[in-house]
């Protein structure tokens, strides 16, 4: 995936489960080095202090990912009403995560 390209973020995931479902190697380098493999899969380098994690179920452990707290009566970033104002959505693009929307 290319850096600039426009997909939603739940396409994303998705399209990095069904290959680590279909290629064992990437699904090993997903969990044991998350970061480098999802660079390499959307194209581009992650912010610095972004942060992955890859969680793999088993029949014992279930995990629920929560999105971020809305803090009530806080401003928002001009990234973020840029977003709104233009419609842009929950994409997952280079500019997205840059102005600290990736997950």
């Amino acid at each position: 995936m290319s850096a600039g390209s426009e997909r939603s973020r739940g396409d994303v995931e998705q399209g990095i489960i069904e290959r680590a479902t279909r290629d064992a190697s990437f699904r090993q380098q997903l969990v044991s080095n998350p970061r480098a493999a999802l660079e390499s899969e959307l194209g581009m380098t992650l912010p610095a202090g972004v942060q992955v994690q890859v969680l793999e179920e088993s029949p014992s452990a279930y995990y629920l990912v929560l999105p971020q707290a809305e803090s009530a009566g806080a401003e928002l970033s001009d990234a973020d009403l840029d977003a709104v104002a233009g419609g842009s959505g929950n994409s997952w693009n280079a500019d997205t995560c840059w102005n600290g929307g990736c997950p």
